[in-house]
C-alpha cells in the first residue's frame, strides 16, 4: 500500500518529513537502547566492582577480587575463557561487510529500475544473511560446549 501510494505520486513533503521524522525517531531509540546496555556494563565494571572489593566489603566477601570478569561468590564459577578474533568471527564480519555491499548495489539497481539487477542482489544479500546466521549459530554453540 505505502509503495503504491509513492509510485502514484500521492505523497506530498508533509507525509515525506513524517517518515523521515519516524526513522529518525526509531534510530535515536536504538541508539539509547544501546546505549543503557553499555552505560550498565561500565556501571558494573568501574563503579560496582571496585566498590564491592574495597575494605567496608571485605567482612562480608573476604575473598572477593575486584576484577572483571569476576568468577561470582566465593569463586564457584569456572574461569572465562576469551574467544579469539580468527576464523569465525572473521568470516562473520566479512559476511557482513560484504551483504551492505550487495543490498547497497541492490538499492541502487532498483532506484535505476533494473529490477532483476536488483533481484538477485538481494538474493545475494539474504543468501550472505542466511551464510551469517549459520555461521553464528555454530560460533556460539561451538562456544557453549567448549565452555561447559
Amino acid at each position: 500500500m505505502v509503495a503504491s501510494e509513492s509510485e502514484h505520486g500521492a505523497y506530498n513533503r508533509k507525509v515525506d518529513a513524517s517518515f523521515r521524522w519516524g526513522m529518525g525517531w526509531f534510530i535515536f531509540s536504538e541508539v539509547m537502547f544501546f546505549a543503557s546496555f553499555f552505560g550498565a556494563l561500565f556501571y558494573a565494571r568501574v563503579i560496582t566492582a571496585p566498590m564491592l572489593g574495597d575494605f567496608d566489603h571485605k567482612l562480608l566477601w573476604p575473598d572477593f577480587s575486584p576484577s572483571w570478569p569476576h568468577s561470582g561468590p566465593a569463586g564457584i564459577v569456572d574461569g572465562f575463557t576469551k574467544i579469539g578474533p580468527f576464523w569465525l568471527p572473521t568470516i562473520n564480519t566479512a559476511l557482513l561487510l560484504t551483504s551492505g555491499v550487495t543490498l547497497t548495489i541492490s538499492h541502487h539497481a532498483l532506484r535505476a529500475n533494473h529490477r532483476s539487477s536488483a533481484i538477485f542482489w538481494l538474493a545475494i544479500t539474504v543468501l550472505l544473511g542466511v551464510t551469517f546466521l549459520g555461521v553464528q549459530m555454530y560460533e556460539y554453540g561451538h562456544a557453549y560446549s567448549e565452555s561447559t
